[in-house]
């Protein structure tokens, strides 16, 4: 039993060490070819969630104010209203609502700037590494699975990591930011909250772990319909193709095929979305009923309509933070895994990468 948890505990860890390896690749890819784009992204990023938080306690206070004018006055007074905490808190939101948009546009700016060049990159990387290779090296079966795989699903990737890692962080700053507000009234129940999300995250990783394993299954499969892709779309082929009639079989043959991969693939879709919405249901269930429990801890403190507005919203931020960070980990893992094996074929060594008879003898 001691061997089997030892050997158990190697296994994770070295796998856990191949995902960091990978990551750090990925970051020095993103932030060495594309720096100024990515920390500037992450600046904004900040600023952003900064907005955010802050925002949720203007608005309470807002509501506070708005709630005295409806209760007191008679008749409302424009002239008079510009001089009121209401008009004040009011404009806030309006400014605080132009960063977050501003911010938000131009996130979304430099995440097209970056997503266009890393794929202009990665595509010549791969078309370095094939041009640099001889027939030896791609006629290996090893080589050639890459290179199917890497396509279809590594490249996509890039970007999706990246993706991941900022929103790590960003909703990092989101969940301990308002958990810090909230503590102060809700005290160190906030960490129930926070575990109220784990069923779901880890059922969803489990799902996608499933999906990635069957695709990592069927390889060969997804190789042939490339095969039937490029031998099929060829013009030079399309003479003989049409003559000898080979067309019929390779479209039979491909629906053949297609319908055999995609009928596995939809079942471990199926799965994941079934697991998805069971415990999505039954997280927010559980949340609800703490925003019941923050109701009481409220009318006990004896706070106003403008401050449980804003421990409501806090709870929202803690557990949607908390839950977009473990998805986000869970997400990036996935994305890991298929992004492992772009970095093996842009660092895969063959025959044509070793210079031969470049030494002269003196």
């Amino acid at each position: 039993m001691y061997f089997y948890c030892m050997l158990l505990y190697k296994m994770v860890l070295a796998k856990l060490k191949q995902k960091i390896s990978t990551l750090i690749k990925l970051l020095k890819f993103i932030y060495l070819n594309y720096t100024a784009p990515a920390i500037l992204r992450d600046i904004l990023f900040v600023c952003s969630t900064a907005t955010e938080i802050y925002g949720i306690t203007i608005l309470g206070r807002f509501i506070d104010e708005t709630t005295q004018i409806l209760l007191n006055w008679k008749d409302f007074d424009l002239e008079r209203y510009f001089r009121t905490e209401s008009f004040f808190y009011l404009s806030v939101i309006l400014i605080l609502w132009l960063i977050t948009k501003i911010c938000t546009q131009l996130r979304e700016f430099l995440y097209h700037v970056i997503y266009e060049n890393s794929w202009e990159d990665a595509k010549y990387l791969l078309l370095a590494k094939v041009s640099s290779s001889n027939l030896e090296d791609v006629e290996k079966e090893e080589f050639q699975d890459m290179l199917t795989f890497v396509p279809a699903f590594s490249l996509a990737r890039i970007m999706a990591t990246y993706e991941n890692f900022s929103s790590i962080l960003s909703n990092i700053i989101r969940s301990i930011t308002a958990g810090v507000i909230l503590f102060g009234t809700m005290g160190w129940s906030v960490i129930i909250l926070v575990l109220l999300v784990l069923p779901e995250t880890v059922a969803i990783h489990r799902r996608r772990k499933d999906i990635r394993k069957y695709q990592d299954t069927e390889t060969g499969k997804l190789k042939f319909l490339n095969y039937i892709d490029n031998l099929g779309l060829t013009i030079s082929s399309f003479t003989e193709l049409r003559v000898n009639n080979v067309y019929s079989y390779l479209k039979r043959r491909y629906m053949e095929e297609y319908d055999e991969y995609l009928s596995g693939y939809l079942k471990t879709q199926f799965n994941f979305s079934q697991d998805s919405i069971l415990f999505s249901i039954i997280g927010q269930v559980l949340k609800f009923a703490y925003t019941i429990y923050a109701l009481f801890r409220s009318i006990s403190k004896r706070l106003s309509f403008g401050q449980f507005k804003a421990i409501y919203d806090y709870i929202e931020v803690v557990y949607s933070s908390t839950f977009n960070i473990l998805n986000s980990f869970s997400l990036m893992s996935n994305n890991l895994a298929y992004l492992d094996e772009f970095f093996n074929l842009v660092e895969y060594e063959g025959f044509g990468d070793y210079s031969h008879g470049n030494i002269k003898l003196p």
